[in-house]
Formats: C-alpha cells, sequence, structure tokens
C-alpha cells in the first residue's frame, strides 16, 4: 500500500499540450499523441529502483534455512517425548491399580497361608515404596508439563 501510494503521488501528471492526465513513466500523451518531457522522470526512475531493491532486500531476508527445519523437529520431538511420558504415567496408575486388585484378591484367597501372607506383605511394601516415588516424578512431570504450556501460551499470544 506504501508503495502504491508513492508512486502514485509521484508519478500523476498532465500533457502540457491537451490537459490529460498521464499514465505512469510514459513520454506519449495517449489523448494527442504529443511526445511529453518527463523532468521527474529519472528521478522517478531511481526511486522506483530504490525501492523495489528495498523489497528484494526484505523479501531475501524471508528464506527458510537448513537451521529453520532443525529448529522446527524440536516441538516435535517434544511433543514425541510428552506422550511417551503421559503414556508411562497411565501405565503406572494401571499396573497399581492391577496391583491393589491382585492384592485383595490374593488375601481373601491365600491371607491364612503364612508363606505366602509374607511375601504379599514385602510386595505390598516394595510397591508402596514404588508408588511414592512415582508420585513425586508425576507431580514435577505435571509441573513442567503446566509450565510448558503456560510459556506457549505466552510465545502464541505475544
Amino acid at each position: 500500500m506504501e508503495i502504491e501510494e508513492k508512486v502514485s503521488k509521484s508519478t500523476v501528471r498532465k500533457c502540457p499540450f491537451c490537459g490529460e492526465l498521464l499514465p505512469p513513466l510514459t513520454n506519449v500523451c495517449p489523448s494527442c499523441g504529443q511526445i511529453v518531457e518527463n523532468q521527474n522522470g529519472e528521478s522517478d526512475v531511481n526511486s522506483m529502483m530504490s525501492q523495489i531493491d528495498d523489497v528484494c532486500a526484505k523479501y531475501s531476508g524471508t528464506s527458510i534455512h537448513f537451521y529453520d527445519y532443525i529448529l522446527l523437529l524440536i516441538p516435535v520431538v517434544y511433543i514425541v517425548w510428552g506422550f511417551v511420558v503421559i503414556m508411562k504415567i497411565m501405565k503406572s496408575y494401571r499396573l497399581y491399580n492391577d496391583f491393589r486388585s491382585l492384592n485383595a484378591k490374593a488375601q481373601t484367597l491365600y491371607g491364612d497361608n503364612h508363606k505366602f501372607s509374607t511375601y504379599l506383605s514385602s510386595k505390598t511394601t516394595e510397591v508402596e515404596i514404588m508408588k511414592s516415588k512415582n508420585t513425586t516424578s508425576h507431580i514435577i512431570i505435571y509441573v513442567l508439563l503446566f509450565i510448558d504450556i503456560v510459556l506457549l501460551s505466552v510465545s502464541l499470544v505475544s
């Protein structure tokens, strides 16, 4: 828009012979056919060339480079990694619930067996320790994902 305004303002001319408006960058009046000298012709051409050079220089800065492709892979890898971690968390919850279900069933069926009761008690302690560690890890992951989502949202807005 800015370039068009400059061109239209700098190139509006009238034929000195018939008074008709002349098209930009022409030396011949389309109405009367007279040759019209353009006093600003050289400066108009130089101005137009300068504007074209400016646009071309800015356009060359929009080229996509190899590192742009590499940088685009980072979010893809991050999203895949996030998906894998979330799937591991979901699997952890499912397996913990499976253990609790089996534990309840085993206590009902074999709760009187001393050997099995000792075994189950030791496994229950082991699983509860793992659950405690997993819960801490899960909270850290949730906080990091929340921070990442906030940062991504802020970067998209600005």
